[in-house]
């Protein structure tokens, strides 16, 4: 079974309304309803007993099958006794054998549970399950969207902070306790070393998020070839991408799906579909900005599509650029002996706000997401490495430690070698946005 999204509710009052404006704002997720769980006991949402200031709704996007706390992907993640953990660590008023247990977890999660002994909640260490909550006295509510927050009635909506446990056992103040330490590191070894290391955390990795009616976002770019190349050799992969009929892009991924030898799905983009859809979009991404409605409107298509032929979990390529040097800014600050380093690690420690939440909400109605990239170990690999790793100074390369790892598995040199603008620019899919936004209100 798979949880899409939780509303958890602790010392509220009237619940029996508040959880009917919640989950009228979290539908989009349960593609199986709605269930609730008080006590460790769960039942249908049309059978619970709204007499308790304390309440876990869990969305579900599969058939209810066995007991799960948490909204997760990943197959480390199940060995855990979330249960057990829970319960211990509300009875002790104590996080540490909690975050021990969690520490080496390399799945995306997000979870929360309250009782009478307390509340606890929590999220993966860069934050790519979206999680908030609000506090108005001792009355906290935490949610898998803003706008379920917002929706009760409250003005103060924080982000849960990622690699963070969080528990009170009154309502007044928080115990928070980091579940992993990220410390910076110099690797010791040389490139063709580094190359071999990042070969087996990507292997690692997508063994972890192997599942069945996967499809791969794919744009020919090299985040998404060397996913594709990985991840067909270990289990049955499709493409799916999306452009503009007869275009350059289209060209490209025809081509590179042939070179991979791997089936793809194209979708085709059109004015009537960017004006259709791009209302229901901004609701869903909870941003404003022309470029993450474009990114946001890509992705929601993307999966809508995919769906449709039964690839109901999508592989995309996130946290490769801000890791690796790829974008254009990071090889200009580079060259000119600026401190492209830290921009860098700002990027990726932001990444919660800016890109996971918008990607994972726009895909919601439609598909669970995998980040293969966002794993703690790449994360930490990645920053241990020296910037001669990552740019070719002499030829002006980004990425460089990806498009050689790409050629040494058997990715064409004419492919790995391309650049490619975001799919936002080379799609022309933002400037189209920005004609339509003038009339949504």
């Amino acid at each position: 079974m798979f949880i899409n999204g939780l509303i958890c509710f602790y010392n509220v009052e009237n619940l029996s309304k508040k959880i009917k404006l919640a989950t009228e704002s979290l539908k989009h997720r349960a593609k199986r309803g709605f269930i609730c769980c008080k006590d460790f006991q769960f039942e249908p949402l049309s059978s619970f007993n709204f007499d308790t200031n304390q309440a876990l709704i869990l969305s579900l996007w599969e058939d209810f099958s066995k007991d799960e706390l948490a909204s997760y992907i990943g197959r480390d993640f199940c060995k855990l006794n979330l249960k057990a953990l829970i319960d211990d660590s509300l009875s002790s008023s104590n996080l540490e054998e909690f975050s021990l247990k969690l520490k080496g977890v390399r799945a995306h999660y997000s979870f929360a549970y309250a009782d009478d002994r307390g509340l606890i909640f929590g999220r993966d260490n860069l934050g790519v399950k979206p999680l908030y909550f609000s506090k108005r006295g001792k009355e906290i509510t935490i949610a898998t969207e803003r706008k379920v927050l917002e929706s009760l009635g409250y003005n103060e909506i924080n982000h849960v902070k990622p690699n963070t446990l969080y528990l009170t056992n009154n309502g007044s103040s928080f115990l928070l306790r980091e579940i992993e330490t990220f410390e910076e590191n110099k690797f010791k070894g040389n490139f063709e070393e580094a190359k071999e290391e990042l070969k087996k955390n990507l292997n690692s990795c997508v063994k972890n998020f192997s599942y069945e009616n996967l499809t791969l976002g794919f744009s020919g770019g090299i985040d998404s070839l060397l996913l594709a190349k990985i991840f067909s050799e270990h289990q049955s992969l499709t493409l799916s991408s999306l452009c503009f009929k007869g275009s350059e892009e289209e060209s490209w991924i025809d081509r590179a799906s042939e070179k991979l030898n791997l089936e793809i799905k194209k979708y085709y983009l059109n004015e009537d579909l960017v004006k259709e859809n791009l209302p229901l979009v901004k609701g869903l991404v909870e941003k404003s900005k022309p470029m993450d409605l474009a990114i946001g409107l890509g992705f929601y298509l993307l999966s809508k599509f995919s769906s449709r032929e039964g690839l109901d979990k999508i592989v995309l390529g996130q946290l490769a650029d801000e890791m690796f040097g790829g974008y254009r800014r990071y090889l200009v600050s580079y060259l000119k002996g600026f401190d492209v380093k830290t921009s860098m690690l700002k990027d990726v420690l932001d990444s919660h706000e800016t890109t996971f939440s918008r990607e994972d909400k726009a895909c919601s109605p439609f598909s669970l997401v995998v980040f293969p990239y966002a794993n703690f170990d790449i994360f930490k690999f990645a920053f241990s490495l020296p910037l001669e790793f990552k740019f070719d100074k002499e030829k002006k390369v980004r990425k460089l430690l990806l498009r050689e790892l790409a050629k040494e598995i058997g990715i064409e040199s004419s492919l790995v070698e391309r650049e490619k603008k975001a799919f936002q620019y080379s799609t022309k899919l933002e400037n189209m946005v920005k004609r339509f936004l003038a009339n949504i209100a």
